[in-house]
């Protein structure tokens, strides 16, 4: 980001973040002024500052770091906890609903997206009734509340060429690794999410494939790319349209 900035617009709200106060000042200044020469009405902008809330988010400056408010965090860990332990029973319209803020709060930390599973089988049943919460569904809720303290991500964080991945596996799980270039984790990693607006079709594969570039006949180990130019060709060549 640094002290140029960046900027992100939702429905009717532009946030602006900089390293420099006075440059994000100046930036929302900017995109005042330009909202309203096309004839957008503004409210006044908040007060630069290094703490800010928005969309049941936080951002701190220092250190640099996002998490939910704590509003949106006590909300869905009593959510959750009603459900599970008082009503105990759901239709599947209400775990879908449920299912949207559990995710939007795993958005923090992605990886915590992994602990669900029978919920989503649990909303497509389709059931119209409330119906008893499954074990396998009471489990997974009282799992995503328990990590939900560890929903926060530190935004200067850097890039490890230690790479990992796990997946399932006949007798459980398995796990590889890979030690990568460094300019190879960050051609990889830097993913644009808004890749799907802009391609035709999905690339094919599966995720390790795409990830990684080539596949492996040796037991827990990765074929590595090796440039930064190869991981670039890799990536124009399956997303050929993402600007």
């Amino acid at each position: 980001m640094g002290e140029a900035g960046v900027f992100s617009i939702y429905v009717d709200n532009v946030v602006v973040e900089s390293t420099s106060s006075s440059r994000t000042a100046k930036l929302i200044a900017m995109a005042r002024q330009a909202l309203e020469d096309a004839g957008l009405r503004c409210h006044p902008a908040d007060a630069v500052s290094s703490d800010m809330e928005a969309l049941g988010g936080r951002r701190t400056g220092q250190p640099p770091t996002s998490r939910l408010t704590r509003k949106r965090y006590w909300r869905l860990y009593d959510g959750v906890t009603f459900l599970v332990e008082v009503m105990q029973k759901a239709t599947s319209r209400q775990m879908e609903v449920l299912i949207g803020h559990i995710t939007f709060a795993g958005l923090f930390r992605r990886e915590s997206l992994s602990v669900l599973r029978a919920c989503y089988d649990f909303v497509r049943k389709d059931f119209v009734v409330a119906e008893p919460l499954w074990g396998s569904v009471v489990r997974e809720l009282r799992t995503f509340k328990g990590i939900l303290i560890l929903l926060e991500r530190r935004m200067d964080q850097g890039w490890s060429t230690d790479v990992w991945a796990s997946d399932a596996c006949e007798t459980g799980h398995a796990s590889v690794r890979g030690e990568w270039p460094l300019p190879t984790v960050r051609a990889v990693g830097s993913w644009q999410e808004r890749w799907r607006f802009k391609v035709q079709r999905a690339p094919s594969g599966n995720a390790q494939e795409f990830a990684r570039g080539a596949s492996s006949n040796v037991p827990g180990r990765w074929e590595e790319v090796t440039t930064d130019v190869e991981a670039n060709e890799f990536l124009q060549h399956m997303l050929p349209n993402v600007i």
